[in-house]
């Protein structure tokens, strides 16, 4: 299949062929119809991308601390192939897309269905490509009269109406709007369909006119004065209820603004991302509240929820970020009295095909765009093959190893990966990542011969003979365990298991296996163990060795600190 892909050191974008994702529990996988740039975001994202290493630096300084913090801890060495491994992982971009469901994944049978239209949403799930895998909690099911075209902006417009339920507007307040983008001209409409009164400001006059037209009671063109006096005589000198920032800027102006206009203990809710010095006089003499909405809802950034399936209890959360979504799509269906106009905002369409065309007008900006869509012609020859593969069982071949390698983070290819590309009498035939970018990344840096994102396309090739496992500790046994099972010997990174029935598992299929396998214990070979183990050996009797390693506690929000996934440290 093709996908959007930039390359995180270069800032280079290209449209590339990369291994259809496979279906798995929890997940459906999605033939892709139509998918929408969001200016803001995406051309944000370029831009980064496009900066020096200097220029990366002093825009993330969170990013360089963890650096430092990493080159203490294990040294400059490992700090810099760490780097160069993190900028060399391809960023696929989109999160606002719809298609037709292809496959089911374990565990979603009774809401989702092959053939059914969704709208997907998340970054790196609901990507610009053919096919895409989501989890259940990111997609929606597509009312029928609602056109894909149209249900490709349910992101954008639950990201709206979360910035907007965090305003908490009640009948008849004022809300200004700073910003008339995609989801400042969503805010609009969804503020009228909930009884407010809403002032849009921007330094667009077509956003400005649009604003109007989709319910904006008035608007004002910042950039030709008079804005906060015009604003306090619409209020009666009150202020403004709340405003909703939804502009994308490095300016501290629009908090400034905000101050300004607001009335005593308004609430700020920020959707875009703007200069974060405010007047704190202003702020505090009227006790301004802000609020920095998140994304769609809440779930998001909760891998509980948006990947194992975790729901929260419906008393306590009623609007998550997937019944924002189910919402959006259910305003823009038009058997509502006062649909949610997303058709208005559409300025251009291309071809997937086209895609560099699309960004070229985003990214540089020399024409005017406000929602870009990206449509998809359902061929069905370029469908994936989902039927499950046979997997022959052979006795692995003594002498040369050919390896098939499943898993390809940060660790596998900082660090294994260069060594085994340096062994002669090693051949890298395939590689399998879960996103199939990452695995042609790995196969153009590395020399193997083929990228997969099937395990089955490893497990399967009787060239293969050895098969090295770097994946999250979750899966370690059980691709073990069918790696074994195929007569191939397996290297696995640390732990083998996370419980005592998954190394039963891997302790039946060895006894019943030709091959063997081994566990990566690296520290094995470091020279103090080296040398510990030779002053030990050349004493006679029993001896005690106490270690302790202070590595520090696994980062709370990755998969590592997770008992599920990753078992702790």
């Amino acid at each position: 299949m093709k996908q959007i892909i930039q390359n995180a050191r270069s800032g280079k974008l290209s449209q590339v062929d990369v291994p259809a994702p496979a279906v798995r529990p929890g997940h459906l996988l999605v033939q892709t119809t139509a998918s929408l740039i969001s200016a803001g975001t995406e051309r944000m994202i370029v831009e980064f991308a496009r900066k020096t290493l200097v220029g990366k630096a002093a825009a993330r300084p969170d990013l360089v601390q963890k650096v430092v913090d990493k080159a203490r801890r294990d040294g400059l060495a490992a700090a810099f192939r760490a780097v160069r491994a993190r900028l060399d992982q391809p960023l696929p971009l989109g999160y606002s897309a719809a298609g037709c469901v292809i496959a089911v994944g374990t565990g979603l049978e009774g809401e989702f269905h092959v053939g059914q239209r969704i709208a997907i949403a998340g970054a790196g799930f609901a990507n610009h490509a053919e096919f895409n895998l989501v989890p259940g909690s990111l997609a929606a099911p597509v009312p029928d009269d609602v056109p894909d075209e149209q249900a490709a902006f349910g992101t954008l417009a639950a990201i709206a109406l979360h910035g907007v339920r965090n305003l908490r507007p009640t009948l008849g307040d004022i809300v200004a709007v700073i910003g008339a983008g995609l989801v400042g001209q969503l805010a609009v409409q969804l503020l009228a369909l909930s009884g407010a009164r809403i002032i849009v400001i921007d330094a667009n006059p077509a956003r400005l006119s649009l604003a109007r037209q989709l319910g904006a009671e008035a608007v004002f063109d910042i950039s030709e004065g008079g804005l906060v006096d015009a604003v306090l005589a619409l209020t009666r000198h009150r202020g403004v209820d709340g405003i909703l920032m939804a502009a994308a800027t490095d300016s501290n102006e629009p908090l400034a603004t905000a101050a300004a206009i607001a009335r005593d203990r308004a609430r700020i809710s920020m959707v875009g991302k703007v200069g974060t010095e405010f007047p704190f006089a202003e702020f505090m003499k009227k006790e301004l509240e802000i609020v920095v909405s998140r994304s769609y809802g809440p779930g998001r950034y909760d891998e509980d929820f948006e990947s194992r399936g975790v729901k929260y209890p419906v008393g306590f959360v009623r609007w998550t970020e997937t019944e924002n979504l189910i919402e959006c799509l259910r305003l823009m269906s038009p058997a509502q009295r006062r649909p949610l106009d997303v058709a208005a905002l559409t300025s251009h369409r291309f071809d997937f095909a086209e895609a560099d065309k699309a960004y070229a007008l985003v990214v540089d900006g020399t024409t005017a765009s406000l929602g870009v869509l990206l449509t998809y012609r359902a061929a069905a020859e370029t469908r994936p093959d989902i039927a499950p593969k046979a997997i022959p069982v052979a006795r692995p071949a003594i002498g040369h190893c050919t390896i098939g390698v499943i898993g390809a983070g940060v660790f596998a290819r900082a660090v294994l990966l260069p060594i085994l590309k340096d062994l002669r009498d090693v051949t890298l035939k395939t590689v399998v990542t879960s996103r199939g970018a990452n695995a042609v990344q790995v196969r153009d840096a590395f020399g193997f011969a083929r990228a997969a994102a099937e395990v089955e396309d490893i497990l399967g090739d009787p060239q293969i003979n050895a098969v090295l496992v770097a994946t999250p500790h979750d899966s370690h046994a059980d691709l073990v365990a069918r790696a074994l099972a195929a007569g191939k010997h397996v290297f696995v990174e640390k732990p083998l298991a996370l419980s005592r029935a998954e190394i039963d598992r891997v302790a039946a299929a060895r006894a019943a296996s030709p091959a063997f396998f081994t566990v990566g214990f690296n520290r094995r070979f470091a020279s103090l163990s080296r040398l510990a183990r030779t002053r030990l050996d050349a004493r006679p009797g029993p001896r005690v060795l106490s270690l302790r390693v202070n590595a520090g506690p696994p980062p709370r929000q990755g998969w590592m600190a997770a008992s599920a996934d990753g078992g702790g440290r």
